[in-house]
Formats: structure tokens, C-alpha cells, sequence
């Protein structure tokens, strides 16, 4: 079973927490962030993709998705992630 420590650490290593735009600015602010992200792949895939490479990248997304085994929390780890943080969880954070 996991603690919280190590799940707050798996967390902390796998979130975006600065990101440079295409203009060069930095910005850390996470509203700020998802939208470039999104912004980012709205035009990626809006962009100049001929019909048939959308379609061969969609399928191969299907496929790679497909295989994917997502990892759920079990019940007590979820429980323990429902807790109001503690002064202390929010100094040492």
C-alpha cells in the first residue's frame, strides 16, 4: 500500500509545473498552462494534415490506446487522498 508520501512524489513528478510558450514567456500558472497545452494540440491537429494522415493517426492512436492499462487506486488509497490537507501537509508540500 502506498503512503501519501509516495503518492504526492509520483504526482510531483509527473505534473507540468512551468512551460515555455511559443512566444518565449514562461508561465507557471496552471490555468495558463492547460490552455497553451490545448492550444497547442488544437493547432497541431488543425493544421495542414492531409485527411488520410488524420485517419492513419487515428487509427494508430485506437491501437496504442487500446493496450493501455490505466492503474486505479484502490479504496483505501483513494481514502486517503480525500483528507483535508493538514498545516503540516501544506509546509512541507
Amino acid at each position: 500500500m502506498h503512503n501519501n508520501k509516495n503518492l504526492k512524489r509520483n504526482y510531483e513528478k509527473k505534473i507540468i509545473t512551468q512551460l515555455k510558450t511559443a512566444d518565449g514567456e514562461i508561465i507557471s500558472d496552471m490555468i495558463k498552462i492547460n490552455k497553451e497545452i490545448e492550444n497547442y494540440y488544437k493547432n497541431f491537429l488543425t493544421s495542414a494534415i492531409s485527411q488520410d494522415k488524420m485517419n492513419d493517426f487515428e487509427d494508430h492512436f485506437a491501437l496504442f490506446t487500446s493496450n493501455l492499462q490505466n492503474p486505479k487506486l484502490c479504496q483505501d488509497e483513494a481514502s486517503e487522498l480525500e483528507h483535508d490537507l493538514t498545516k503540516d501537509e501544506l509546509l512541507n508540500a
